[in-house]
């Protein structure tokens, strides 16, 4: 024989309210995981900027929004802010350029900042568009070495030693590149300052993203997660 000590109704509801809670937690912590999983393929892909950028895109919600909803079928959302360009890393593309266009890559000089001239105080921080290098009188554009599709479109420079050996380039309209004072401008000042031009862009007719991001394998781990952390949220 059972026996059964307080109302019946009592010990059901709050019997309910710890599995909702458990399944609540679960869910959380799988959706949190496949989370970190994304942010953690885009950090070890070889961006540029160690990932950051796309993974900082990756977002999480659950649902109910409130916990104080209480649910036996919670859900969560894991998404991010930039769904092309992530789709496009996690599946490889091949960009074309248009009309027997180019398409225009920022070299590192150019990722660099400008200083605009003709502003007191120096003047906002400010780069090297390809709008500003189709007006300029100072860009040229050769092809690179070995390579019959790729150009490199750069700016005749203009190096001057300023007072205790200081060095200033200038290109077209912007007074002074490289002008900030930190390493990476002063590297980039003293690396271009014998150059007779620097190299803003580099123009391909086509450019083929490799495949970086393995989605179907974050799904694949989060789906053999979910009962396992379930079942240790229930027994809890």
């Amino acid at each position: 024989m059972i026996r059964v000590e307080g109302k019946f109704e009592t010990q059901t509801e709050a019997a309910s309210d710890r599995m909702s809670a458990a399944l609540r937690r679960g869910v959380g912590r799988t959706a949190k995981q496949a989370q970190d999983d994304f942010r953690a393929q885009a950090r070890a892909a070889g961006f540029r900027d160690g990932g950051r950028a796309i993974a900082n895109t990756w977002r999480l919600q659950s649902y109910p929004e409130s916990p104080a909803v209480k649910t036996w079928r919670p859900g969560a959302l894991v998404w991010s802010k930039l769904p092309l360009l992530v789709e496009t890393f996690a599946t490889g593309a091949v960009i074309q350029a248009r009309r027997h266009k180019y398409l225009a890559v920022p070299t590192a000089e150019n990722r660099t900042r400008t200083r605009a001239r003709g502003r007191k105080g120096g003047g906002a921080a400010v780069r090297v568009t390809t709008e500003a290098m189709a007006r300029s009188k100072r860009a040229f554009m050769i092809p690179l070495k070995g390579s019959r599709n790729v150009l490199l479109w750069c700016l005749r420079i203009v190096t001057q030693r300023g007072k205790r050996g200081a060095v200033r380039l200038q290109a077209g309209h912007y007074g002074a590149l490289f002008a900030g004072r930190n390493k990476a401008n002063r590297a980039l000042r003293e690396k271009n300052a014998d150059r007779d031009f620097v190299i803003m862009f580099m123009l391909f007719k086509r450019v083929e993203l490799r495949r970086r991001l393995d989605f179907p394998g974050v799904v694949k781990a989060t789906r053999a997660r979910l009962g396992a952390n379930v079942r240790a949220e229930l027994s809890r």
